[in-house]
């Protein structure tokens, strides 16, 4: 496997922040999250989406990809690049074309904290390159405008409920899906709150009901180490 030969090189840089660690912070964060793979990586793929993040975990096979994500930029996305992203194909060997050799170039960069993160950027084109190290991305990409599948927060203290993981899905009609997982071992009430929707009607499909509203929300109880499959629409279901 060419994960297996890569490992064994002695160019080989362990990644600092895996893809899989990458993934659940975002999934924790209840942001929509999409893999875009590079062999998918086509300006029309890539402008389906206001920001892209490219971690360490990210090795380049083709030389074509710099190129692709310079454009991505320059027609107005967010590129979140990590220190060492695409700069080895799957072999090991150093890339000759990467992403740096023309982020890099720009003598705009500026040093900044958006909350406890370290950052730098520049604008590039219309849009904007992010260089970053911490896997914690929830207040970057606050800050840079991204909205929240929901929001889940305790009722009694309006505070983020940190341990509840979130898949998301939209129909034609408006009607949006979640499974909310608790990766708790004790029970968690909830309030959701679904941005753009003040009085969400909420069903419970695992148990046939609806779920009571109130404060811009629906309730909802969650079981140790469990999850509910939920739809929710602007009209009642």
């Amino acid at each position: 496997r060419p994960s297996d030969r890569l490992a064994k090189t002695s160019a080989f840089r362990p990644s600092s922040v895996t893809l899989s660690a990458l993934v659940d912070a975002l999934t924790f964060s209840h942001y929509k999250t999409a893999f875009l793979l590079e062999e998918q990586l086509t300006p029309e793929n890539a402008n389906r989406y206001r920001t892209l993040i490219v971690p360490d975990a990210a090795f380049a096979s083709y030389e074509t990809t710099p190129a692709l994500l310079k454009r991505y930029v320059e027609a107005g996305g967010t590129l979140i690049l990590y220190p060492h992203a695409l700069t080895q194909n799957e072999y090991g060997a150093s890339t000759t074309n990467t992403l740096f050799s023309w982020s890099s170039a720009s003598t705009n960069w500026t040093s900044a904290k958006i909350g406890k993160i370290d950052v730098k950027s520049t604008p590039i084109g219309h849009g904007k390159v992010f260089r970053v190290e911490s896997p914690d991305l929830d207040a970057l990409l606050h800050s840079l405008g991204l909205t929240k599948t929901c929001q889940c927060l305790d009722p009694a203290t309006g505070g983020e409920l940190p341990n509840l993981e979130v898949s998301h899905a939209q129909t034609a009609d408006g009607t949006q899906g979640f499974i909310i997982f608790n990766r708790t071992d004790r029970k968690v009430t909830a309030l959701i709150k679904i941005p753009g929707l003040d009085q969400p009607h909420a069903r419970d499909r695992c148990h046939d009901k609806t779920l009571p509203t109130h404060d811009g929300g629906f309730t909802l109880e969650l079981a140790p180490d469990n999850g509910e499959i939920i739809t929710v629409s602007p009209a009642p279901q």
